[in-house]
């Protein structure tokens, strides 16, 4: 591979496009502040080496490495995407990047690098020699603070972009020359809701949302370029699932391909270039080398952009009293924890613990730890109060830089402490989890797809995402808004209504999560046996009760699909979801309010009429969207008399809100759609409306009978066609 020497004359191995690693005797530059991470600390799992490439122009690349090392490479091929790298590529230039929330780039060598407590620093490398990589830091610090009031931070050569929750985008302006800001939280825009953004020289911005890449140019104040939002790329979906898609400049991109979840991370390194990044809205056309293919100029990137402090719960599910224990992987010198409530709670997570070390060290990904599991050890084991109240917990782990991960568990009740409880849909969860480079719904898997619940997570969002969510985020709104409403509720998770029905039937009300997709046989058959027995629903969500999977059993591998690969519907089974609730999925992709269909007793006190709008607005915009179900001519749907609002989506094909009252005292409510728990907090009449079920729920409620009922038949139903969903 060849040698070089460094600056204290030890020969050293040169690291290559390749990702080998540097020999450990030789002592790492470090930039200004930094401290050189413990030797104590093991090295990085090859499995997920880099957590971060910031850009720096011309073909230089900053990678981060998992256990904090700063790498500088420089990729002569970067205009042509020819695999030609600069022969001083790979050379490590400092240590403890690893901590810090987020790194941008720029040119000329400068870093700049947000804290989690929203502190901004200012680094600048600059280069001796360009080929090489010799460089030396000049001093910086902190330039700034109060960035942690956005959920979401990007930026390059110095314009620092803070975008909110609501898609409202700010401009924070560094410059180099005076050090100072030009422009200090100006509002430049809106709309940039549900995208995850990247920035580029000239004023571009790069947004993404589900697999579309959408060209934008700020050119200053208020104003934009034409042509903005103009769509320049797609298809690069499965590459951000990865984590895996990384602007480093002057249109330069770069995408890591996942491969088999059953084999070891290649770090397939691609390029794709947008020659014409500054004008390409204006021009209406998008200019991409080699036709828009990208081209393969290294191996060895794994990627993974927890990697540097991350875990999940080896008990997901504990009752009080027992023992929690939580697997940790950091690279990090030093972690601390403590344990906080998410819910009931009417708003940020609450601490209930006092704070904890733990132990730090990398833990390695065994072959095929996507359908496996990790297979970490302990890093935490803590025993829960047994009198703690029943909930959704988690242990918060935070880095010396303020880094923070939540690692989310429920704590179940000895016994049962309230007249509802909640179930959280954590198969589904599951199924959309992209940590490491796939889920369920990745094009290139075939056959059945067995996913371990013992992996860190992509969707148990606990603080504000700053995007479209219907995972636990969702959840969270709901169980929120029941806590300010002074529902109190105990909590479980799929597996444990998989693993026993018994607690169920001690709870009056059952609550379902935004979007219940998966469901074990066991689950729908308590579920049955639950409403047999007089139980009530409340369905808040939508695409409920779809899709039949399977659960090892040790409780911790979900098979979702049949073994030819294709879904397994329940409606194919003659066991559509109506059966249940009363309506089936039907449609996706469209967003609408509801409209008042018929006057009914759960509109007092809204203001409501026959033909009222409701819902417009949400977090996940209007209530009545993402995914609806209503009447498809199936056993069990509600009958139009049953029905209160129907979504005004385009097509007809909008939610339908209804409310069922059965003659054993059972009652179901559908709100028939994924955003609807969004626009809760939006919507006042909506809002009061849902009291009104809560209120119906629980009133006049006699003790829920422990009732066996038939085992439905599992048979095809013949010619009912599948809706189609979004994935």
């Amino acid at each position: 591979m060849g040698e070089f020497a460094s600056s204290s004359g030890v020969p050293r191995r040169k690291l290559l496009r390749d990702g080998a690693i540097i020999a450990a005797a030789v002592p790492p530059l470090l930039a200004v502040g930094e401290q050189v991470a413990s030797a104590a600390i093991p090295a990085y799992d090859p499995q997920q080496r880099f957590i971060r490439l910031v850009g720096g122009g011309s073909g230089v690349i900053h990678a981060i490495q998992a256990d904090g090392a700063l790498y500088w490479y420089r990729h002569l091929g970067w205009q042509t995407g020819s695999a030609s790298w600069a022969s001083g590529s790979g050379r490590r230039i400092g240590s403890g990047w690893n901590g810090f929330r987020a790194v941008f780039g720029g040119t000329e060598g400068s870093l700049y690098a947000l804290r989690g407590d929203g502190v901004l620093l200012y680094y600048r490398y600059r280069l001796s020699n360009g080929t090489t990589g010799v460089g030396t830091w000049i001093t910086g610090g902190q330039i700034g603070s109060g960035f942690d009031r956005y959920p979401r931070v990007f930026g390059f050569n110095g314009d620092i972009y803070g975008q909110t929750a609501e898609g409202e985008l700010y401009l924070h302006r560094w410059d180099l020359v005076t050090k100072t800001w030009t422009v200090d939280g100006a509002r430049i825009g809106s709309g940039f809701k549900g995208t995850i953004c990247q920035a580029d020289t000239n004023g571009v911005i790069y947004a993404y949302n589900f697999g579309d890449i959408y060209w934008y140019r700020h050119l200053g104040g208020g104003t934009w370029a034409s042509g903005s939002a103009f769509r320049v790329g797609s298809g690069f979906r499965n590459f951000w699932i990865n984590d895996g898609v990384w602007f480093t400049g002057q249109g330069a991109l770069y995408a890591i391909p996942p491969n088999s979840p059953t084999s070891s991370q290649t770090g397939s390194l691609r390029e794709y270039r947008l020659t014409n990044y500054v004008t390409a809205g204006t021009d209406n056309r998008a200019s991409w080398i080699n036709r828009g293919t990208g081209l393969t100029v290294g191996n060895g990137w794994t990627m993974q952009t927890q990697a540097a402090l991350q875990g999940y719960p080896n008990t997901p599910s504990v009752a009080q009293g027992e023992l929690v224990r939580i697997a940790v992987s950091t690279g990090l010198p030093s972690v601390s924890a403590a344990m906080v409530r998410l819910a009931p709670a009417a708003g940020a997570p609450e601490q209930v613990s006092q704070s904890f070390s733990v132990a730090t060290g990398v833990q390695a990904l065994p072959k095929g730890y996507l359908t496996v599991g990790c297979n970490w050890s302990d890093r935490i084991q803590f025993r829960i109060p047994a009198d703690w109240q029943p909930g959704l917990y988690a242990a918060r782990l935070e880095g010396p830089s303020g880094l923070r991960r939540y690692v989310p568990f429920v704590v179940r009740p000895v016994q049962p402490t309230n007249k509802i409880a909640v179930l959280l849909p954590t198969f589904t969860y599951n199924a959309y989890n992209s940590w490491g480079g796939h889920n369920q719904y990745c094009s290139d898997l075939t056959g059945p797809r067995p996913l371990s619940l013992r992996r860190p997570s992509t969707e148990l969002n606990v603080e504000d995402p700053a995007m479209f969510d219907h995972t636990l985020w969702s959840d969270l709104m709901l169980t929120r808004w029941m806590t300010r409403q002074g529902y109190a509720f105990d909590c479980y998770e799929d597996a444990d209504l998989h693993a026993s029905g018994a607690w169920l039937t001690k709870y009056q009300v059952l609550v379902l999560g935004s979007h219940p997709e998966y469901w074990t046989d066991a689950m729908r058959q308590q579920l049955v046996n639950y409403q047999a027995g007089g139980g009530r629903l409340i369905y808040p969500g939508g695409n409920g009760i779809y899709e039949r999977v399977r659960v090892n059993s040790a409780r911790t591998v979900v098979t979702y699909r049949r073994s030819d690969g294709k879904r397994d519907y329940y409606t194919a089974l003659g066991l559509p979801a109506s059966q249940l609730v009363g309506t089936n999925y039907i449609a996706a992709g469209s967003y609408a309010p509801y409209r008042v269909v018929r006057d009914h007793s759960l509109l007092a006190g809204t203001g409501l009429v026959v033909g009222s709008r409701f819902g417009a607005t949400g977090y996940n915009k209007g209530a009545s969207g993402w995914e609806m179900d209503a009447m498809r001519g199936l056993a069990g749907e509600a009958a139009p008399s049953q029905v209160i609002a129907m979504g005004e989506n385009p097509g007809g094909e909008g939610a339908a809100m209804v409310f069922m009252e059965k003659a054993n005292g059972a009652l179901v409510f559908s709100a028939s759609a994924i955003s609807f728990v969004g626009a809760l907090d939006s919507d006042p009449a909506m809002s009061i409306l849902f009291r009104n079920v809560f209120d119906r729920m629980l009133a006049s409620g006699q003790p829920v009978q422990a009732t066996e009922a038939p085992m439905p038949r599992t048979s095809p139903a013949p010619g009912v066609p599948e809706a189609s969903s979004m994935e």
